[in-house]
């Protein structure tokens, strides 16, 4: 198994020297959301400790880094595991769930490419900063709406909707 990644203070991050420059205005950004399904077709969820919410393991990607780069990065920083392989499923950018602000006010409008990985190693554990802990969950049993991220809780159903008709999701 390879290190795992160095952890780089959010102010030194591409989007935190963007925040730098227009502090809480409203941007685009281009992200990943990975939905990781166990042998028994359960998902992970993460719970993230801005807001003490569950949602999928999932980032934005950094500039010159290609989207399985994000999604490989991201798996590893929240979840511990190792990503192999993975296929879209989807892409997430309606303006009614994916225009929203982060506790500390910061406002996006997310575009995300949803993936689904079967594919991957290690243990679930060693989290970053970011995520407090992460439990798979089956698709007939996740936490309540009230208790997950709203627009990657839709994100989980659109993956729902896709193992059920093998279409890809817009959202």
């Amino acid at each position: 198994m390879s290190a795992k990644p160095v952890k780089i203070a959010f102010a030194d991050t591409w989007i935190g020297k963007i925040r730098q420059k227009i502090g809480n205005d409203l941007i685009a950004v281009p992200g990943v959301r990975i939905v990781l399904e166990d042998a028994d077709g359960r998902v992970l969820l993460v719970r993230r400790t801005d807001n003490g919410r569950w949602a999928l393991p999932a980032g934005l990607c950094e500039p010159g880094e290609a989207v399985e780069e994000a999604a490989k990065r991201e798996v590893r920083e929240e979840t511990g595991l190792i990503l192999k392989t993975f296929v879209p499923f989807g892409f997430a950018s309606a303006p009614e769930r994916e225009v929203f602000s982060y506790p500390n006010g910061h406002q996006i409008h997310a575009f995300g490419l949803l993936l689904h990985a079967t594919s991957y190693e290690g243990e679930v554990g060693d989290f970053d900063d970011e995520v407090s802990e992460a439990q798979f969950f089956a698709l007939d049993d996740l936490p309540p709406i009230s208790e997950c991220c709203s627009n990657e809780y839709h994100s989980v159903m659109c993956f729902k909707a896709y193992r059920e008709t093998g279409a890809f999701q817009w959202s």
